[in-house]
């Protein structure tokens, strides 16, 4: 993955129904470029699908989490690769990924889902209120 590929992935978390034509417009390259790339993004699983988010149920948190000292880069290729959006930090925990759901139930089974990682040893998550 490269950094056009990363600014797909940013364009399409944005809007998901974002027009190939517009991408290729906004970070130069052809529409066809964008069509096979986004191909390539699903094919190796950096993109798992495409959905939509509706402001009245979304819970949006930043999940810190702390890890394994010699597992942070394993971890944050692997969260990078899936498309999450990571902070890194010093200080008492390592990482922060900022994470979208539909409701608190869909937020618990991806918490879950971070703390069954190999190399996350704690999280600490953060909910916005408003």
């Amino acid at each position: 993955m490269d950094r056009k590929d990363t600014e797909i992935l940013n364009i399409l978390r944005k809007d998901s129904r974002t027009r190939n034509v517009r991408i290729a417009e906004k970070i130069g390259i052809s529409e066809s470029a964008v069509r096979k790339r986004i191909s390539k993004l699903i094919s190796r699983g950096h993109i798992k699908g495409f959905t939509i988010r509706t402001a009245e149920e979304e819970v949006t948190a930043i999940v810190l989490l702390k890890l394994e000292p010699k597992k942070t880069g394993t971890v944050m290729s692997r969260l990078r690769s899936s498309g999450m959006e990571v902070f890194e930090f010093s200080g008492d925990y390592d990482l922060g990924v900022s994470v979208s759901a539909s409701d608190l139930q869909a937020l618990n089974r991806y918490l879950d889902d971070l703390r069954g990682m190999e190399g996350i040893l704690e999280t600490d998550t953060l909910v916005r209120l408003t």
